[in-house]
Order: structure tokens, then sequence, then C-alpha cells
């Protein structure tokens, strides 16, 4: 649950750099450097297939193993895969410094821009290595359950990027103030991060070692099935953007970008839902076995349908007025890519959360193949939906390609949880009411109610379609809301004793 909080309030930073500060960013360097940022951020976002897999096979076997009070094979693992962390560091810092001088062509930046996006580029390409080392370097302390190290380490990062964001602007650094940000919030979150986890290796008693180079080469056989799928899916996370961009304008990705936003500011309190407890279900699957993975797979989906049924739909309704108030009313898109924004956002969560369980129950190959085979399918989807639908083939490429692949996800689930029948059929259906209503709702809503023109009554607005959302998801997906009131009110006692 800290996990999931920690999550939570990082989101809400991350409102302060994706949301409050956008003003600030237009009027330093304008919506078409903006747009053409954005698009060299999916650049950026490219080049973590770095990663090769690392990331996910050193967080679920850690966990496992320490689940399964195996230390010995807790401490080889981590020392084996130390080198390959840091080799995919330093490719994936020098690669983006290598290529920086030349993105700004690709994705057709304003002349004048190119010096300063080039070296913005370089700079969160680094950052953006120092934070795959990081999550990395997390999956240590996280299999410990020692979350305060992850909460530090990430959202001190995060409170420094902001503050260095701003006084770079203030100080007429422009765009290049995003990359000196991105810079100096994975200093501060490794530094965190190497320094907590040490001490407290060290207080475990646990060995200091290198790892024979023969360790470190079945490391890398380990994690080879899943370097395919951690290319693909950081290539089909990465392409939409960048995308309108090249095919459309700068601007028209601005605009898209800007629609979108707020969808993923929402998803932020989403998809942490299976981002945090990755850790927790590997460790229950070492200690208890998979066959009893069901029942906390079960309360996880609960959950995800409570909160995605009690935030996205709210979002889809307030958006417009949202956009109108904060940048101008001709950066939104529009009611229908709205709502279909929101659509993908929420199948694309549920879908990642049934990935979450695949991967922790052990499956790791299994779903390295699933998630190679539908970027094989996105990608080319994504294209041919934008030359067809212009920007609303995005989300509906988007979500269709999800529906596609919750099939497949579900049937790897069960056979993974020896689910059968209507029990397997009410464990991937759980939820699905509730989201589509609130969609539904929303939809209307959207349409239908009128535009906000000032703040005070955008704020009434939402709070009366927030508060409707709410007592509508709770309505419909009473579990979640007591799984999530049962952890927190399970915590108060120790805060309380504390």
């Amino acid at each position: 649950m800290v996990a999931l909080a920690t999550s939570y309030v990082g989101a809400a930073i991350s409102i302060v750099k994706g949301i409050v500060l956008v003003p600030m960013y237009l009027d330093a360097f304008g919506v078409d450097v903006y747009g053409a940022w954005l698009a060299s951020a999916n650049v950026v976002g490219l080049l973590a297939m770095f990663d090769v897999g690392i990331s996910a096979v050193v967080a679920q076997r850690l966990a496992t193993q320490w689940g399964a009070a195996d230390r010995e094979s807790f401490a080889r693992t981590t020392a084996a895969a130390v080198p390959l962390v840091l080799v995919v560091f330093v490719a994936m810092a020098g690669v983006g410094v290598a290529v920086a001088a030349r993105v700004p062509q690709w994705i057709q930046a304003p002349a004048d821009s190119h010096a300063a996006l080039s070296l913005t580029f370089a700079m969160t390409a680094v950052g953006a290595a120092g934070a795959l080392a990081l999550g990395n370097v997390l999956a240590v302390p996280s299999a410990w359950q020692r979350t305060e190290i992850a909460a530090a380490a990430r959202l001190g990062g995060q409170i420094v990027d902001i503050v260095v964001i701003v006084v770079g602007l203030l100080s007429g650094l422009g765009v290049t103030a995003l990359g000196l940000g991105s810079v100096a919030s994975a200093v501060v979150g490794l530094g965190i991060a190497l320094v907590w986890s040490v001490s407290a290796w060290r207080s475990l008693g646990l060995p200091f070692q290198w790892a024979p180079w023969g360790e470190v080469l079945a490391f890398v056989r380990l994690v080879l099935p899943n370097t395919v799928s951690r290319i693909a899916l950081q290539i089909g996370a990465n392409v939409e953007v960048a995308f309108v961009s090249a095919l459309i304008s700068p601007t028209a990705a601005a605009v898209y970008a800007l629609t979108d936003r707020t969808l993923r500011v929402a998803m932020g309190f989403v998809t942490p839902i299976a981002n945090s407890v990755m850790s927790a279900l590997s460790h229950f699957h070492g200690e208890k076995g998979a066959a009893q993975m069901a029942t906390p797979v079960r309360e996880l989906l609960a959950i995800w349908a409570f909160v995605v049924s009690a935030t996205i739909p709210v979002v889809i309704v307030i958006n417009a007025d949202f956009i109108g108030l904060w940048v101008g009313g001709d950066q939104f898109g529009g009611t229908l890519l709205n709502v279909l924004l929101g659509a993908a956002g929420m199948l694309g969560a549920r879908e990642l959360v049934s990935a979450t369980v695949l991967t922790a129950s052990g499956k790791i190959r299994e779903s390295a193949f699933i998630a190679t085979l539908e970027v094989g399918v996105r990608v080319p989807a994504t294209f041919f939906a934008l030359h067809a639908f212009g920007v609303l083939g995005m989300p509906i490429a988007s979500g269709l390609v999800s529906v596609l692949f919750l099939v497949i996800y579900g049937y790897a689930i069960n056979d993974s949880l020896g689910l059968r029948g209507s029990t397997a059929l009410r464990l991937h259906a759980s939820g699905a009411t509730a989201a589509l209503v609130g969609l539904g709702l929303a939809a209307a809503e959207a349409a239908w109610l009128p535009a906000t023109h000032s703040w005070p009554a955008f704020l009434l607005k939402a709070s009366l379609v927030g508060l409707l959302h709410l007592a509508t998801a709770s309505a419909l997906q009473p579990t979640g809301r007591r799984a999530i009131w049962a952890r927190l009110a399970a915590r108060l006692p120790r805060r309380a004793a504390a």
C-alpha cells in the first residue's frame, strides 16, 4: 500500500510538471517548440529499449528469491545484474548524446530551435538512462518490502526536477531547462537509492561480492527472452506523438498531446496499481506458489476497476473546460478524440495489470512473447489508422489492439494459475461493468454539460462530476472500495503507534 501511495504522490507531482507548468513552457518557447519537445521525448522513450528486459527480470527474480528466503541466490542475482545495469546506462546515455544533433530534423522542429532541442535531448537521454538505472537499483529494496527507500528516491528526484525546471525557466534557459531538470532528478534519485540500499544491505548481513562472469552470462541468457519484448514495447509506447509530428506537424502533435495530457495524468493514478504490486505478487508467488495467486489477483482487479471508474471518466468530462482555461480552447482536439483516448487508456491500464500478473507468476517468457507480438500488431495498426482517420486513428487502433491482447493474456493467465470455466470468466470480467458505465456516463456528460469559463465554475463542475463518479464506482465496485479502505485502515494503528 505504501508503494501505491508513493506512486500516487509521484503522480500528483507529475501534474505540476505535465500540467501546471505548461503555460510557462508555452510562454518561454512557444507551442511549436513545445510540440517538438514532446515528440523528441518520445524518441528518448525509444532509447529505453537498451534496458533489454533487465528491469522486469531483476524485479521478479529478486522478489521471488527473497519471498522464498533464498538469501544466497538473492545476493548472486544482485551481483550478476550490477555489470549489466552499468553497461545499459552507458549505452543508453552514449547513444542519446550521439544522435542528439539529428533529432530536431527527424521531428521537423522549427529551424531556430534545433540547437536548444539537441542539447535538451542529450541531457534528457542521460537523465532517462539514470532513471532506468534507478529502477533497477530499487528492485533490491522493493524485494525486501522496504518501500520507503523507493519512495524517498523517486519523490526526491521528482521534486528536484520541478525545482530545477522552474529556476531554469525563470533564468531564461528556455527548453534546455527541461533537460537540466532530468539530469538533476536522476542524480538525486540514484544518490538516495544507492546510499540507503547499501546501508540496508549491510544491516541485513548480506555479502558484498562480484559475480563470476559465468553467472553474469547465465543472467544474460535469462534476460534474453525478454530482450525483444522490451525493445518492441518501447517502440510501441513511444510512436504516437512522434508519428503525428512527423506525418502531420509539430503543432498537431502539441494539440494531440495536450488533449491527451490530463488523461495521462489521470492514468498516473491507475497504472501504479499494476506497477506497485509486481514485487509483492512475485514475493507471494515465491512463498505460496502460482496456484494460490487467484485471490490476490482478484483483489487487484477489483482495486483497478474502482480506481479507473472513479478517475478516467471525470477527466473525460472536464478535459475540454480545463484545456480551455489552461492554454486556450484551440489546443483541445475535440470531444470524440477525448472520449476515445479515455477508453483506450482504460483498456491499456487493464492490459498492464494482466501483463504484471503473468510476469509475477513466473511466466516471464510467455509475457515477453505476448508483448512482442502485440507491438508487432500495434505499430502498423497505429500507422495505418493515422492515415485513415487522422489523429482519431491513434486511440481507435490502441483500443482495438488492447482488446485483442487482453483475450490472449487472459488465456495465458488461466494456464498459469490453473483457472478454468466460469471461475476464469468471472475473474477476467470483474470490473468491466463499472468501467463501461463510467465511460458511458462520461461521454454523455462531455457532450451535453455546459462549458465553464472561469476557474471557480470549473472547480464546482469538477467537484460535482467527481462526486457522481465516485458514488457510481462505489456502488458498482464495492469490493475494490472495501479493499482500498481495508489497507488504509490496517496501517492506521501502526502509524499511530509510531
